[in-house]
């Protein structure tokens, strides 16, 4: 008798604690940035002094996408050549990383592995690697063919599909 209660106990534990075993190494993290580079999510535009247009969508989102000319175009210690926020309704929503070459993707995906553990690999075409965060959304993206990729951060709720 206590066997099997020792067994109903162990088999109790197993099914609580494997689904969180799984979403920590698959993609999720606890350090969940909030935000980008000090800007949290749904932050006025009038908190990010010198922005300058870069565009504005064609769909019924009427999202805008903005850049700062004098920023330095690194992230972490890897150049990259565009950094873009975007905004809906005035508030803070999506960064947009663009950038070239494989070493730059390695070094990104390493830092960012570093930082908030493995990512889910979506790989389809290309080299995709996301993470998934309470507020955070972050996906990885490298095309080997054009030799060029994205990394997208954005609030979950407006997270790429």
């Amino acid at each position: 008798m206590k066997q099997y209660f020792a067994s109903c106990i162990l088999v109790g534990f197993s099914v609580f604690f494997f689904p969180v075993v799984l979403l920590a190494d698959d993609g999720v993290f606890e350090n969940d940035p909030n935000g980008f580079k000090g800007y949290s999510w749904n932050a006025n535009i009038v908190e990010f002094d010198g922005l300058v247009l870069w565009g504005e969508s064609e769909d019924l989102s009427e999202s805008k996408t903005y850049y700062f000319p004098s920023e330095l175009l690194t992230v972490g210690d890897i150049n990259v050549e565009k950094i873009l926020y975007s905004f809906g309704g005035g508030e803070f929503q999506r960064v947009t990383i663009k950038y070239r070459a494989r070493e730059s993707y390695n070094g990104l995906l390493s830092a960012l592995t570093f930082r908030f553990g493995s990512g889910r690999d979506e790989s389809r075409f290309s080299r995709d690697v996301s993470w998934v965060g309470p507020h955070t959304h972050m996906i990885l993206r490298y095309d080997d063919e054009f030799d060029i990729g994205v990394l997208v951060i954005s609030q979950v709720e407006h997270r790429p599909r």
